[in-house]
């Protein structure tokens, strides 16, 4: 699905992505994947967080947690990139059952 025209997108969103990270080597392989196909780019979108661990000032977080922010210009580019065949087909299955 092609994003909006850019005169229609103009209410940002952000996607927080959250969780353990069980391989590095297979989450490496993933983020490269996305910033080669250019994906975030092309929709507008860039991180405003990298996944990084977290400091923990109350309560545990299981050992590999991270948290990353990504700002799209609108909820349909957002949606573009999740449902875009590049990124169904070809980069989530990186990430999938580690």
């Amino acid at each position: 699905a092609l994003p909006p025209p850019q005169s229609t997108c103009d209410a940002p969103v952000y996607m927080v992505v959250e969780g353990r990270t069980l391989d590095r080597a297979r989450m490496l392989a993933y983020g490269k994947a996305i910033a080669e196909s250019e994906v975030y780019q092309k929709l507008g979108g860039y991180y405003v967080t990298m996944p990084q661990p977290l400091e923990v000032f109350e309560g545990d977080l299981p050992q590999g947690y991270v948290n990353l922010t990504v700002r799209f210009p609108c909820i349909e580019n957002a949606r573009a990139f999740w449902n875009s065949k590049v990124y169904q087909e070809q980069i989530l299955p990186i990430r999938q059952n580690p």
